[in-house]
């Protein structure tokens, strides 16, 4: 009999905000996954170290950070096949993510893959605090209230998406703004915007930072665990 797969969110940075039910998870399983870049530690392994005791059974895994979606599917099909493996030999196991693992998580990969293969394979989602609410909780700010519409994205979107996307919501969050920095801030500042967003950088993590100003985002250094959020009414 396999083994059953968990994908747990450990949420943004912040042990405390780790969920009773992943923690409980976490120290029961015979194997636990974290994902991390090559040649940097796992940021999901962070999180839970203090919480956790995963001597001897923690595998850490090696994504390839590539532009290229072969080299992408290449790298996702072995990790796949590594966990599988410990699944087909009956071990429970926990793959770590930050955040949720249903919002913009390489989970998300993971799972679908093995869901394609032969095996009968038992996996269970376990959700996260995401980044966003992190960063708008850390601000003291209000996403929504009666009445408004939110709208999240990843960076790499066109002005001309941007803009028919603020015709129809109040707020717009963009996750992982680093990748496309540049031409974000531009469609900002053409769309009158650029008093009207708010930047958490790494929230739920110690070295936390907020900007809520345009021209202090482009003079500093914006780590990819950021979240801008923009709101046509003002922060």
């Amino acid at each position: 009999m396999s083994g059953k797969l968990y994908g747990i969110g450990v949420g943004p940075g912040d042990p405390d905000l780790l969920t009773f039910k992943a923690v409980n998870i976490l120290n029961n399983v015979d194997y636990i996954f974290a994902p991390k870049a090559r040649d940097k530690d796992s940021n999901a392994l962070k999180i839970i170290k203090d919480k956790v005791d995963y001597q001897d059974r923690l595998i850490e895994l090696s994504f390839t950070m590539s532009k290229d979606k072969n080299k992408l599917n290449e790298s996702r099909q072995q990790i796949a096949s590594k966990i599988e493996d410990k699944l087909l030999e009956g071990y429970n196991c926990a793959f770590i993510t930050l955040g949720a693992p249903c919002l913009y998580s390489t989970f998300i990969y993971i799972k679908e893959i093995l869901k394609d293969r032969e095996q009968l394979l038992e996996v269970e989602t376990v959700p996260g605090v995401t980044s966003i609410l992190s960063c708008a909780a850390g601000y003291n700010l209000h996403l929504v209230e009666a009445g408004d519409d939110l709208a999240i994205l990843e960076a790499g979107f066109t002005e001309e998406k941007f803009k028919n996307i603020l015709d129809n919501f109040n707020t717009v969050v963009i996750l992982k703004p680093t990748t496309d920095l540049n031409n974000l801030l531009n469609i900002l500042e053409n769309q009158g915007l650029q008093d009207k967003m708010l930047l958490g950088s790494k929230t739920g993590f110690s070295d936390q930072f907020y900007i809520d100003n345009i021209d202090e985002i482009k003079k500093s250094k914006i780590n990819y665990l950021s979240t801008l959020i923009v709101k046509k009414e003002g922060i």
